[in-house]
């Protein structure tokens, strides 16, 4: 789903208007936010999740996860799995549950 586009992928060609809010699926999902708010939940499955600009929450969920926050101040939430975490400028906030495995890469660009 990228919502930079209007549009959301499989399926049909649905377009979307006026979302900030969307939790995906179980299986291997790409969310990709606009230059405002946005709040994504990857669930299940290896997520890309990628915030652009404004403040967005991020949150990987069970998987191996790329999350992205762009610019603006982010929260990026991985979770059980290895996890790639890039808050992007602003101040941002990272953790992962995960810690017994040291899974979290937090790096700014």
């Amino acid at each position: 789903m990228n919502l930079s586009l209007h549009r959301a992928i499989g399926g049909g060609k649905d377009r979307i208007f006026g979302i900030s809010i969307v939790l995906g699926s179980r299986k291997s999902d790409t969310l990709i936010g606009h230059g405002r708010f946005n709040r994504f939940r990857g669930n299940g499955g290896n997520d890309v999740l990628i915030g652009r600009g404004g403040v967005d929450y991020l949150g990987g969920g069970h998987g191996n996860d790329h999350l992205e926050g762009g610019r603006g101040s982010d929260r990026l939430r991985g979770s059980f799995g290895v996890n790639q975490n890039d808050g992007g400028r602003g101040s941002d906030f990272c953790t992962d549950p995960d810690r017994r495995h040291g899974a979290i890469n937090c790096e700014r660009s």
